[in-house]
């Protein structure tokens, strides 16, 4: 029968292999990763605000809506998850068509 203390490690050990947040069982796995903080679990640097944050710049929300991200990050969540969307989604018909344009470009120029 297991102690408490075990049955926690082993539950510790469990999630955080199973979550992908550390692999307890690798060959070169560090005796003391059941105390470190690991990447996947800084919340300040990968929680869901700065995700959001990241997307915001990413797919350029200040071109298209004009919001700044104080204002985008007080929107209600529908609306904000709507014009990252509608973000994504315009960026990629735009690059689509720059893809379109320099590969029409590079034909033309070649046939000269």
């Amino acid at each position: 029968m297991l102690s408490s203390t075990d049955a926690e490690k082993a539950l510790r050990v469990a999630y955080q292999t199973e979550m992908g947040i550390y692999d307890h069982y690798q060959p070169d796995a560090n005796p003391l990763a059941m105390v470190s903080m690991h990447p996947k679990e800084n919340w300040v640097e990968g929680g869901p605000l700065r995700a959001i944050q990241r997307k915001y710049v990413l797919y350029r929300v200040w071109d298209i809506w004009h919001l700044s991200i104080k204002e985008f990050l007080q929107t209600p969540y529908p609306d904000a998850m709507f014009y990252l969307q509608y973000c994504e989604s315009h960026n990629l018909h735009q690059d689509g068509l720059i893809t379109r344009t320099t590969h029409d470009l590079t034909a033309a120029a070649l046939k000269k």
